[in-house]
């Protein structure tokens, strides 16, 4: 089996976030292979990445190492918004910080840092992928 890159998880899906009755759209890759993961987004600046868990519950992320600061949302089954996290940056490997829902999810979305707070993004928001 090949090793895993970024260029087998590019997708052509685009998020669009519902708040405040405004439509917000970001362009995003999706994650749906667990070796894919560790790959994260430190990269991002004009996109996102979604995690697709398959199961719903508690998750948790290592952040380590990030290039630029990002939001982490927590989305549940039915793409309600369940937690966000702002502006996360872990400066250096050896560092790391643990990011946990606080409530069940089974998506994961990684933004731009600034993107959530820019666009009043917030707990009990939707989310809908668009092809």
């Amino acid at each position: 089996m090949k090793p895993f890159s970024r260029q087998d998880r590019v997708s052509n899906y685009a998020l669009f976030i519902n708040s405040d009755r405004k439509n917000i759209s970001i362009p995003i890759e999706v994650i749906n292979d667990v070796s894919s993961r560790p790959l994260g987004a430190t990269e991002i600046r004009n996109k996102g990445i979604i995690y697709n868990f398959r199961n719903e519950g508690i998750i948790q992320f290592f952040m380590n190492n990030t290039k630029n600061p990002i939001d982490i949302v927590f989305a549940s089954k039915t793409m309600d918004i369940t937690h966000v996290e702002r502006s996360i940056f872990v400066d250096g490997m050896g560092k790391g910080m643990l990011v946990t829902s606080k409530k069940k999810a089974r998506y994961v979305f990684e933004l731009p840092g600034g993107f959530t707070a820019k666009n009043n993004i917030n707990i009990g928001d939707r989310i809908t992928i668009i092809a």
